[in-house]
């Protein structure tokens, strides 16, 4: 039978645990949101790139009032890997962060 959406149900997440980062970009001042920065992940033996994003800032800013500000964290899963190298291209300076054997499960924050 359907389940009754009213009643409370309990779940299980019986999937395997895998590991994450969360990565927040800082950017210089008048800059904050880091518009258009690129995170790159990649395995700190191989170099292999693990994954990589560019900020993106959807909408217009100019409706929000003073308060607003855009999240600029973002989440990678990172599988089985313990640990990743963390490179941040800042845009528009071009300024690169590199942070070496960065920790899984964790969340880090990348200053310009």
């Amino acid at each position: 039978p359907a389940a009754d959406l009213h009643s409370p149900m309990v779940l299980l997440n019986d999937l395997p645990k895998k590991n994450w980062l969360n990565v927040q970009l800082i950017g210089a001042p008048g800059h904050r949101a880091a518009a258009n920065s690129i995170i790159r992940l990649s395995d700190p033996q191989t170099g292999k790139l693990l994954g990589d994003e560019q900020i993106s800032i959807w909408g217009n800013q100019s409706a929000h009032s003073y308060y607003y500000a855009a999240n600029t964290e973002r989440h990678f899963g990172l599988a089985s890997s313990d640990a990743v190298d963390v490179r941040v291209e800042f845009y528009p300076t071009g300024k690169k962060v590199e942070q070496k054997r960065v920790k899984a499960n964790q969340t880090i924050v990348v200053n310009e």
